[in-house]
């Protein structure tokens, strides 16, 4: 497995050619680009650039593609994606427009079981949302 951060990957993997002659495969590790230790809301692992995010390099797209500029083949990258969603508590600001990319005080409350702030396993993101759908056919 190996990062998909653009800093990460250039400082870190000096040898990529290397590299690739000695595995089968590379799993780029291609979420937590946002978390709920932010300053603002955003998702886990975006697929593509969102033009509200404050760096071109947060989404799985440009990810593959720098390691596959840096030499490594395509048919070698593994996309690693998360099976979990992060929480986050929005700012007094932000309330009356919970959206993507609006400011956040901090992490989300912790989940029932994994009892950790900003992070939701996939089991509680799937609760979260049958409460909320259910909820919202009750109004």
């Amino acid at each position: 497995m190996v990062s998909a951060n653009k800093i990460v990957i250039d400082r870190g993997y000096t040898h990529i050619s290397l590299l690739t002659r000695y595995v089968n495969w590379i799993g780029v590790v291609a979420y937590d680009y946002h978390t709920g230790m932010g300053s603002e809301t955003g998702h886990v692992a975006p697929l593509y650039h969102h033009p509200d995010d404050i760096s071109p390099f947060l989404n799985a797209n440009f990810s593959v593609m720098y390691w596959i500029n840096k030499g490594v083949p395509a048919e070698m990258i593994v996309l690693g994606i998360p099976t979990y969603g992060s929480s986050f508590t929005l700012s007094e600001k932000s309330l009356n427009r919970p959206s993507f990319h609006v400011k956040a005080d901090g992490p989300g409350e912790p989940g029932k079981f994994t009892k950790s702030a900003g992070f939701l396993a996939y089991h509680e993101v799937r609760i979260s949302y049958a409460v909320i759908n259910k909820s919202n056919r009750n109004n």
